[in-house]
């Protein structure tokens, strides 16, 4: 009688992978799992990068804001509706308009040309 079933004689009787295939195989695993570990690695190192380099970004962003809005003349700081002791607050995000609602924390950033001054209808003009 045959020690085995049918589905272990089936396991027994394929053939034998050879060392060459058992080294291939493995290097092939050794690869994926390196690459699974180096995008891992990754992940972590950018996400550590960009919470670190965003404070930086903001500062700036901050300082060119605060730059445009000191840069403006007083007439066109009260056409959008601030005046010079309001900038640091608008800079902050801290601004409350005087009618007790409070605006978005990053303002819209517009530029304005000092040079040019706007006529009724919207036509621009050198300014004399």
């Amino acid at each position: 009688m045959w020690p085995y079933d049918e589905q272990e004689a089936a396991w027994l009787s394929k053939p034998r992978p050879t060392t060459f295939e058992i080294e291939a195989e493995a290097r092939r695993l050794r690869a994926e799992t390196v690459a699974w570990l180096a995008s891992i690695v990754w992940e972590k190192v950018s996400h550590a990068v960009k919470t670190a380099v965003q404070p930086i970004l903001k500062h700036f962003e901050d300082r060119r804001m605060a730059r445009e809005l000191i840069g403006m003349s007083d007439r066109d700081l009260s056409d959008i509706g601030l005046t010079r002791n309001d900038v640091s607050a608008v800079v902050d995000g801290t601004y409350r308009d005087p009618m007790g609602i409070r605006t978005r924390t990053r303002p819209i950033m517009m530029r304005l040309d000092p040079g040019r001054r706007r006529l009724p209808g919207g036509a621009t003009r050198l300014a004399s």
